[in-house]
């Protein structure tokens, strides 16, 4: 009886045995059968690639090569170099004109503001445009005058530090227009009116009723 078991069980052994190197076989052929299309798939999408195209060099003769070169001076010499040259100053003036307004604090902004506006109320409401302006240039002189001294005794009538007072200065000096611009302060200039007489010279007045 047991020899018969042991039989059964050596021979299930040996079934599932040569049923598994069977599983693995198919595996590996479908394996190697993929691989081999997908060879087959990556030759036929090369060989139907296009070819790169050739990068083709144009030889320019001496002629067209002088004529590129005169093209090149003639355009050089009728560039306005004068004008440009100009541009650039400029340029260079209006950045440092931004960069000055830029470094005056908003605080000392309004505190000159507050002047000029106090300066322009003295005037009271029948002030012309030439009174405001001789007022307001007469206010930058004082205080440029005051902003120069703050440097050696260290204080100002607008009780302005020295690093203030060095700013201001600068402003005052050459930034005057662009600081009362920021400060929102424009006076019109003031237009003469003369009156005109059309009349001909030997034409006879009117005789008043």
């Amino acid at each position: 009886m047991a020899r018969g078991i042991a039989r059964a069980a050596s021979f299930g052994g040996r079934a599932a045995a040569a049923g598994w190197f069977s599983y693995r076989r198919i595996t590996v052929a479908v394996c190697i059968a993929n691989l081999v299309a997908a060879l087959l798939v990556l030759r036929s999408l090369t060989s139907f690639a296009p070819a790169p195209k050739r990068v083709e060099v144009v030889q320019y003769t001496e002629e067209q090569i002088r004529r590129v070169e005169e093209s090149i001076r003639i355009r050089r010499e009728a560039e306005p170099v004068e004008l440009v040259q100009a541009v650039k100053k400029l340029r260079k003036v209006f950045a440092r004109e931004e960069k000055r307004r830029k470094e005056l604090p908003l605080e000392l902004k309004l505190r000159v503001s507050y002047e000029l506006v106090g300066r322009l109320n003295g005037l009271g409401d029948n002030g012309t445009a030439i009174q405001q302006r001789e007022a307001l240039e007469s206010w930058r002189v004082e205080t440029l005058k005051d902003a120069k001294s703050a440097s050696t005794r260290n204080s100002s009538n607008l009780g302005l530090s020295s690093e203030e007072a060095r700013l201001l200065k600068r402003a005052l000096e050459f930034n005057w227009h662009a600081l009362l611009e920021d400060i929102g302060l424009w006076i019109s200039p003031e237009v003469p009116h003369t009156e005109h007489d059309d009349k001909p010279e030997n034409e006879p007045e009117e005789k008043k009723k």
